[in-house]
């Protein structure tokens, strides 16, 4: 049986701790105190902006609209990951969510060239495929169902958002819930449509022979 390290015993003063879990139990009190002192950091710099943007009606309101829709969106967080592996789950959405908040927060001004820019690279690599300069298979139906609807929700959101020339529906507090909703909506439509490992597995051996072949070919170039 293994011994408990003396992290283990140590911790045992505060609270039940078997052998090998002290410095499991350390990492996710840590954890726990970040996200709190973060939080605490957080909260009074969203009040105050809140109330001299909004004033204090819009803010009460606001915590009754998220609070309705948070409603929904925690048994569907919970529908969700109860279906897949909570780990990998909870640090993809997680990602997701704070990079759809570093573009709800860039504003529609910035935002909006954005998605021109995105919707221009989709007309040219719909251009290269039909004139045959990208001969690659492509996924359209696991790629485009999810993508599309990603980008729409986004810009909808940026542009009713109240940050860099937005229409100022969705405020700062709002916002966080209203993203979140968008974030676990499309991650699950992207799990309904992914492709089967094995079809991955193909494309990923593809891409291992083109770039082996290409490698060959810069080499006796080279030569």
């Amino acid at each position: 049986m293994k011994q408990k390290s003396w992290l283990d015993r140590s911790l045992s003063l505060f609270t039940e701790v078997h052998a090998g879990e002290g410095g499991t139990a350390l990492l996710l009190a840590a954890n726990l105190f970040c996200l709190f002192a973060l939080y605490y950091v957080l909260k009074p710099v969203r009040e105050s902006l809140i109330l001299s943007e909004s004033g204090a009606v819009v803010k009460s309101y606001a915590a009754a609209g998220q609070a309705l829709l948070l409603l929904g969106l925690v048994p569907a967080y919970g529908a969700l990951a109860s279906r897949v592996s909570r780990v990998p789950f909870i640090g993809v959405v997680t990602m997701f969510f704070a990079s759809n908040l570093i573009v709800f927060w860039s504003g529609w001004t910035t935002d909006w060239k954005l998605f021109v820019a995105v919707l221009l690279g989709f007309i040219v690599l719909g251009i290269f495929r039909l004139t045959g300069q990208v001969t690659s298979p492509m996924e359209w139906r696991s790629g485009a169902t999810w993508v599309i609807p990603w980008l729409a929700g986004l810009a909808v959101v940026s542009w009713l958002g109240s940050f860099g020339g937005g229409r100022g529906y969705i405020t700062f507090e709002i916002g966080f819930a209203v993203v979140a909703g968008l974030s676990l909506l499309i991650y699950w439509l992207a799990y309904q449509v992914r492709l089967a490992p094995a079809i991955v597995a193909g494309h990923v051996e593809e891409s291992r022979t083109e770039a082996a072949v290409e490698e060959q070919e810069l080499g006796t170039a080279a030569i």
